[in-house]
């Protein structure tokens, strides 16, 4: 039992001054159950590396991306803690 990739792959708006666990919430909330209870490890990402950071949850995004402030996306990738 997994999760689609239709779920996987989504755009979830928030504002950048949100902290990282309130973005961990949004996509806990577009998960059915029992997906949707599972902590999440979220971390920063740029386009041209692979190189990943680990996103504190109780750290403003924008902290994450302040050379990037006016883009009009960011990405990030999202692992369940029981997978690691």
């Amino acid at each position: 039992m997994g999760i689609s990739i239709i779920k996987v792959m989504q755009a979830i708006t928030i504002n950048s001054s949100s902290h990282v666990s309130t973005l961990e919430t949004a996509i806990q909330n577009r998960l059915d159950p029992p997906f949707n209870n599972i902590p999440l490890r979220i971390c920063q990402i740029h386009p041209e590396s692979v190189v990943e950071r680990l996103m504190d949850p109780q750290t403003p995004i924008s902290s994450f991306f302040p050379e990037e402030a006016k883009a009009v996306s960011f990405n990030i990738l999202v692992y369940s803690l029981s997978q690691l």
